[in-house]
């Protein structure tokens, strides 16, 4: 009785395809202007646009109100990370939407 693989066997990714995925992504994430790009281009002396201000002004009443609302400590710390985060990776046009504005 012999064993023969069967084809649903998953086969493993080319490198070159995962390679250039992980290049797209390394690029994409290069290019990304985030809330502490902001803050460090603000800190240097550089000028901001009036839409990069409005981003972090928002980023800012934004993460106060969540941290006012924590219950505990274990919480304040959880969503301390989170903003932080939030304001390496998410590009800084996320925060010109409505729902930071309150």
């Amino acid at each position: 009785m012999t064993m023969e693989k069967s084809d649903n066997h998953k086969k493993k990714p080319d490198p070159e395809i995962v390679a250039g995925n992980s290049k797209h992504l390394l690029n994409s994430i290069k290019n990304t202007v985030t809330i502490n790009d902001l803050k460090e281009k603000e800190y240097a002396g550089e000028d901001l646009t009036p839409r990069e201000r409005t981003a972090i002004i928002n980023y800012d009443r934004y993460r106060l109100r969540i941290l006012k609302n924590t219950s505990n400590e274990s919480d304040f710390h959880k969503k301390y990370l989170y903003l932080q985060i939030l304001a390496n990776t998410k590009p800084y046009e996320e925060f010109l939407k409505p729902e930071y504005y309150q």
